[in-house]
């Protein structure tokens, strides 16, 4: 084993104020009524509902079309529409925005410890980098890769094979941490490599990731 990699929201971070929150506060600015419990609702439906437009194939463009398509189906009576989008993006780019769990430090400092190299794959966007590097504790964890990036999303196989060629390995060389038993650690293994389920309610192979000492 050579590499740990991270997940990233669920894993390493999680967004605060939550989503629901964000998008009630920032569609206010737009004219929005909607209270925050129809938002927490109708984003629910959303995520559910909205198709993305090439399936785990991704790109760029992709992730921001299907972004635009969860925010006109949450927010649908503010007065711009293209700039609450706007002020939505940039708001979940800055890296106060994310919050880190409180074991992320000794999880990253037992993979320096053991010798491994620490990265994060993610199906995320092109933000995730400026967010991760926004975090002192996340400074060690490098290369920053996301689905927008690699080109397809998880739970695809392609998105592990092309993180194992981003970062010149093969599979077994590699240990998963994620949050997610379907979309992360069932599809790491079925690529080859070695995975762990990071569930802090208990449950999963970790309830911290200060105990990945005893997994490296």
């Amino acid at each position: 084993m050579k590499w740990v990699v991270f997940d990233a929201v669920g894993t390493l971070m999680y967004p605060c104020p939550g989503v629901p929150l964000a998008y009630h506060e920032i569609g206010r600015r737009y004219g929005s009524r909607l209270s925050e419990a129809v938002v927490r609702e109708r984003l629910s439906v959303a995520f559910g509902s909205v198709v993305r437009p090439r399936g785990d194939r991704t790109s760029a463009d992709d992730e921001q079309t299907w972004w635009r398509r969860v925010v006109a189906a949450t927010l649908t009576d503010v007065s711009d529409p293209a700039a609450t989008f706007d002020s939505l993006w940039a708001n979940f780019a800055a890296a106060q925005s994310w919050c880190l769990y409180g074991d992320v430090a000794a999880g990253v400092a037992a993979v320096a410890d053991r010798g491994l190299r620490a990265a994060v794959a993610s199906n995320f966007d092109a933000r995730l980098g400026g967010i991760i590097g926004g975090h002192a504790e996340l400074n060690a964890v490098r290369p920053v890769l996301h689905a927008a990036g690699l080109g397809w999303r998880k739970p695809a196989r392609q998105f592990f094979d092309t993180v194992c060629r981003e970062l010149g390995c093969t599979p077994d060389a590699v240990l998963y941490v994620g949050d997610d038993p379907h979309g992360d650690v069932a599809p790491a293994r079925a690529a080859g490599m070695r995975a762990l389920l990071v569930a802090r309610d208990g449950g999963g192979d970790l309830r911290s990731l200060a105990e990945l000492v005893e997994h490296l």
